[in-house]
């Protein structure tokens, strides 16, 4: 399966709907979920450039980080997958250092758990004050399935919303692995010598997925 990712900036956020956007394949925690297809191009401010933390998503995990420079008049951006309703706003930032007068796009996403692996691409464009539109500029990632960890016995904590919930699990020595302390081994006091290794030994939070 391939998906399009589109981002594109707007002048302002009228479409806006209380909608959570839980049921759409790109996932942006925080940006405001807008229905509907994203704006075609319409003459609006280049976008120059995008990079992504790395060149491969985990499907359900929403860790991975994008940052985008946009034309100097770009104002927003909207972030939405190609054929598919549903699209994100995410505000223009500040211009970077070695970027003066350029506006920014800098926030995290991932795709949805029940995605396919394979292929997509992130395409970014800007638009302006005036609600032009520019001409997006692309970036190729590939979505990883997410592997079950490994261990004698797992536990997993799944919900469908936006609410935060921890997991906490208590091993039989009485120590607690959660967000907070993700391992329940416990360090030997100061002074004392550490097998590098030992932390091996505990019970690990493999990720925490919502925070």
């Amino acid at each position: 399966m391939r998906f399009v990712v589109v981002m594109l900036a707007v002048c302002a956020c009228d479409a806006a709907s209380p909608d959570p956007g839980l049921g759409a394949a790109l996932q942006i925690p925080g940006a405001q979920f807008r229905p509907g297809p994203f704006p075609k191009p319409s003459g609006g401010p280049a976008a120059l450039s995008a990079v992504t933390t790395h060149q491969t998503v985990v499907i359900g995990r929403e860790h991975e980080r994008l940052h985008g420079i946009l034309g100097s008049r770009a104002t927003a951006a909207i972030v939405g997958i190609d054929g598919a309703d549903g699209t994100w706003i995410v505000p223009a930032g500040p211009p970077d250092i070695d970027t003066p007068g350029s506006p920014t796009v800098s926030f995290g996403f991932g795709i949805a758990r029940d995605s396919a692996p394979g292929p997509f691409t992130i395409a970014i464009a800007a638009v302006d004050l005036e609600g032009d539109v520019g001409a997006p500029v692309m970036v190729d990632l590939m979505a990883l399935p997410e592997l079950a960890p490994d261990g004698d016995l797992v536990f997993a904590l799944t919900w469908d919303s936006t609410a935060d919930l921890d997991l906490h699990v208590v091993d039989p020595l009485g120590h607690e692995a959660w967000s907070g302390d993700p391992n329940t081994w416990q360090p030997p006091p100061p002074g004392q010598p550490a097998d590098p290794d030992a932390w091996r030994t505990g019970g690990i939070l493999d990720h925490d997925g919502n925070r």
